[in-house]
């Protein structure tokens, strides 16, 4: 029962984040370190996000163990070491192939909901998901 830009947002920020992963490596950009690479890309994204966190109340984050456990989990684990794994595989392997795996992170969060907060399940996502698997096969197959 979710709004349409709750599906529309995620999918196409899946595809924007590929197309632009291909074009980098196309136009040969400015190499930067991993380091810089994720400042600019989490700079970026402080900058899209603000004004809406501004609309939606105030900046300051709710002082609980909760928020910052989960900001911990979001900058070490999903910033850090998942972007700094990628950006060192697109140095080695083609972005084609390094992209798809991205389109693994919806399945992938849905079953840590469904592990960790029991959320339910359904035949379609179950079909989703092998669907994404099939596209991530087909990209690594070799030709």
């Amino acid at each position: 029962h979710a709004p349409l830009f709750a599906y529309v947002i995620p999918v196409a920020g899946m595809m924007l984040f590929a197309t632009m992963t291909v074009l980098q490596k196309r136009i040969r950009a400015i190499a930067t370190s991993i380091d810089q690479s994720l400042t600019i890309q989490c700079l970026t994204a402080s900058l899209c996000f603000a004004p809406w966190a501004a609309s939606e109340g105030s900046f300051i984050p709710v002082d609980t163990g909760h928020f910052f456990f989960g900001i911990a989990w979001l900058v070490i684990l999903a910033t850090y070491i998942c972007y700094s794994v990628y950006y060192i595989l697109l140095r080695h392997y083609p972005p084609a192939r390094i992209s798809s795996i991205v389109f693994l992170s919806p399945p992938m969060t849905m079953l840590w909901a469904w592990a960790l907060f029991d959320e339910s399940l359904s035949p379609t996502m179950l079909i989703g998901t092998l669907i994404t698997l099939l596209g991530v096969i087909l990209a690594f197959a070799r030709r």
